[in-house]
């Protein structure tokens, strides 16, 4: 009986174990930063047509390095060089780490630091691309999560201005008010304040009299 016991208490226990190491989550292998390197991350900030990509992978079990892919088009002249810089934040100017592998598209791998990982993974690690017409640097790319840095583009037929406000006033053929007409008027307003939409209080008041004469009539026959 009491082997028995002893066997339920073995089997019920590997099943408890079994069940948690099945629902426990594993750690995540690696990160990846997909970045847009823009000219207005430049430090100093450029104006520049060309635009780029890049895309760092960090392994968090094996070497201490990242992996990288780099892609850009449209440098002013030709490209001199990709630069891995940091520590630095945005809008601020770091040394470089590594010189990256020529040209475009690129990929290769740069081996990191215990200190330059924790920077990377604070964001405080960014890509410069160096070109003959801008020798220091046409575009950038902070290594984080945020995003373009650049304003978004103005669209000319969303945003231009109506030609006048619902609630402009209307303007007449010399500038200034339109005429007021009224029932039976020439075009040139009275005295008597009515609206060209209503009439005015003589004209109301002909109407209705002639409305009762119709009516008048009527009842006689």
């Amino acid at each position: 009986m009491l082997r028995r016991f002893v066997a339920s208490v073995v089997v019920v226990g590997s099943l408890v174990v079994g069940d948690g190491a099945a629902v426990a989550e594993s750690p995540p292998a690696s990160r990846t930063w997909t970045i847009v390197l823009e000219g207005c991350q430049a430090n100093p900030a450029v104006s520049s047509a060309a635009s780029g990509r890049a895309v760092i992978v960090r392994q968090f079990f094996g070497a201490e390095e990242v992996q990288y892919s780099v892609n850009f088009d449209g440098l002013t002249g030709t490209h001199v060089a990709t630069h891995l810089h940091g520590p630095a934040e945005r809008g601020q100017a770091g040394p470089v780490i590594a010189t990256l592998n020529p040209g475009a598209p690129s990929q290769g791998f740069v081996p990191l630091t215990a200190e330059l990982l924790i920077a990377l993974e604070g964001g405080r690690l960014y890509l410069d691309v160096h070109s003959t017409g801008f020798p220091d640097g046409e575009l950038r790319g902070q290594i984080d999560d945020r995003g373009s840095a650049c304003a978004p583009a103005v669209d000319a037929a969303v945003d231009a201005p109506v030609d006048a406000p619902v609630d402009a006033p209307l303007s007449g053929p010399d500038g200034g008010m339109p005429p007021v007409v009224r029932d039976g008027g020439d075009g040139n307003g009275g005295s008597d304040g009515g609206c060209a939409t209503g009439g005015s209080t003589g004209g109301l008041a002909a109407a209705g009299a002639a409305l009762v004469g119709v009516v008048r009539r009527r009842r006689r026959r």
